[in-house]
């Protein structure tokens, strides 16, 4: 049996309405016409929370649809959404940023002590960034109240170190320009 008949078969059994599945699952009613005609397949995480929902295994869920298992076998990399795509370039841009801001003008005055102890700080950073629970970060970030107090959040504290890395650039800039040793 295919993936869409045995949804809409235990759907129907739990007297559920297309709408009412989609607002347990968090996806559109639309979705779930799509999945039980057939005309697309849900996505992993979605077959999981269908799994959930009607007290059935995978397999019990799966088992017979060879074009969803085909899917899953064959889906490869690494997906992105593009708000994800967005936030990673705006953080990575921000730790590329502070980096420079923190450490550049420490190693400019031969301030080594305070270079190393901010490249510690960039290191333990990039610790927490790597063991993170991203998974509940990125169901936390789907709320766009949360993402936008983030967004906002991370411009507020990167904001003083991005304008007096580009002061210090202007000011540099100007400096060399006055004394005819840019050209």
């Amino acid at each position: 049996m295919k993936i869409g008949e045995n949804i809409q078969l235990h759907r129907e059994q739990q007297g559920l309405s297309q709408q009412e599945l989609a607002d347990k699952l968090g996806v559109t009613r639309q979705s779930i016409s799509k999945w039980e005609n057939d005309t697309s397949l849900p996505s992993f995480k979605s077959v999981l929370m269908i799994g959930d929902v009607f007290n059935l295994s995978l397999d019990e869920l799966v088992r017979g649809d060879d074009r969803l298992i085909e899917e899953y076998e064959h889906e490869k990399g690494f997906n992105l959404l593009p708000t994800e795509i967005i936030v990673f370039s705006l953080v990575g841009t921000g730790i590329i940023g502070m980096i420079l801001t923190m450490i550049w003008p420490n190693v400019t005055i031969n301030d080594w002590p305070g270079a190393v102890l901010q490249l510690a700080q960039v290191v333990a950073f990039i610790g927490f960034v790597k063991t993170a629970p991203w998974g509940q970060i990125n169901q936390m970030l789907k709320n766009r109240k949360v993402f936008v107090w983030l967004v906002l959040w991370l411009s507020l504290i990167l904001l003083p170190y991005m304008v007096d890395f580009f002061q210090s650039f202007v000011t540099a800039w100007i400096t060399s320009v006055k004394n005819g040793s840019l050209g």
